[in-house]
Order: C-alpha cells, then sequence, then structure tokens
C-alpha cells in the first residue's frame, strides 16, 4: 500500500512539473511576442491622416487615422425618404425638403478635415515598411512638414530618413566619436527638430 501510495505521488507530481512547464513556455512565447509589437515611437503626419509607428522588434509601420463619413449618404438617404412621404402628403413640404437636401449635398461637397479614428475604430495598417535597421529601440522619430519624409532616431545613435511615398530609408546619419578621428560613436539621439521649410531638408538632432 505504501509503495503504490509513494509510486502514485511521483507520478502525478512529474505529471503535474511538466504541465507547468509547458505553460510557462506558452506565456513566455506570448510575452515575447507581446514585447516585439510593442510601439516605441510614433509620428503623426501633418495632414492628421497618417502615422508612422516603430515596434521594438523594429517594424516600421503605417497607419491610417482616418474614418469614412458616412453622415452624407445617411443624410441623402432620409431626405429621399422625407421627400418621398412629403409627395403623398404636402407637395410644399416636399419641395422644402428637396432644398435642404441640395444644401446638404453641397456643404458635403467642401472638403473638411479628417476625423481621427476612435477607440472602437482601430487604426488600419496600410504599409509595412519592414526593419528599421537600427541594433537598438527607436524612441525618437518626427515628421517632416511637407508630409514626404519623416526621420527615425534611436537609443544606438543612428538616425536614418524616410520616404513615405516609397516606404525606404534615403539617408543613415551616424555619430562620430569626440576624439575627431572621424569613427562612428554612440550617443542616444535624445531630439529630433526638422527646419520649417517645404523645398529644403535640414535636420536638427539632439544627442547624449
Amino acid at each position: 500500500g505504501k509503495a503504490f501510495q509513494g509510486g502514485f505521488d511521483d507520478d502525478l507530481n512529474l505529471e503535474v512539473g511538466d504541465d507547468d512547464g509547458e505553460e510557462d513556455g506558452m506565456d513566455e512565447d506570448d510575452e515575447e511576442s507581446m514585447d516585439a509589437e510593442a510601439i516605441t515611437a510614433f509620428a503623426l503626419s501633418p495632414n492628421n491622416v497618417d502615422m508612422i509607428a516603430v515596434t521594438r522588434g523594429h517594424l516600421v509601420r503605417k497607419y491610417c487615422l482616418a474614418v469614412a463619413d458616412d453622415d452624407s449618404d445617411e443624410a441623402k438617404q432620409m431626405g429621399v425618404d422625407k421627400s418621398n412621404d412629403a409627395d403623398a402628403t404636402n407637395k410644399s413640404a416636399s419641395t422644402a425638403t428637396r432644398a435642404k437636401q441640395v444644401d446638404a449635398t453641397q456643404t458635403h461637397e467642401k472638403p473638411n478635415p479628417a476625423k481621427v479614428t476612435a477607440l472602437t475604430t482601430p487604426a488600419k495598417v496600410t504599409s509595412t515598411f519592414g526593419k528599421s535597421g537600427h541594433k537598438l529601440p527607436v524612441t525618437k522619430m518626427a515628421f517632416h512638414e511637407s508630409g514626404i519624409f519623416f526621420a527615425t532616431g534611436s537609443v544606438d545613435g543612428l538616425v536614418k530618413v524616410w520616404d513615405v511615398r516609397h516606404g525606404y530609408a534615403t539617408h543613415a546619419l551616424y555619430p562620430t566619436v569626440s576624439s575627431g578621428s572621424g569613427g562612428r560613436g554612440r550617443y542616444a539621439v535624445t531630439c529630433l527638430s526638422w527646419r520649417s521649410n517645404a523645398t529644403c531638408l535640414i535636420l536638427a538632432i539632439g544627442r547624449e
């Protein structure tokens, strides 16, 4: 009886230990994947529609923050329904409804500022630029006022300039060592700022 009881306990303990090991491994994998998808830096384009974000796994993605405005279609449909009801009861009311509908249509023809997506409507990924090329996490980003270029700065000291239209880096700016030998240094990027000029690309870089 004692031998059986002891053997049963040993088997049970081994089995439970194996399950815990598998669960721990799955949890670690989940945590690693979540950490890789965590956003370390982002920048909003001047038109408030596009956003560029870089993840801890060094992926550069472009998001669209604009939401479709269906109010105009709903307003037109409501206007048609009201117009049909008014025709059956009163012609003057129908004419007034049509006039309101025309005014509403003319109003919606004018360009309106883009609406930012709500928490209930997550931003959609429109394109992926691939790996950032930085060895350490990107912590600073800045858009040029033209909306065509943006810069990424990393803890490794590297600054890269990107072309939004084509989705690739055009320049890589490395810090130089303080000794003046012309070699590459390693100073973390602390700030990025573009000069306000749509025709010229001048980027100020702060490192520490």
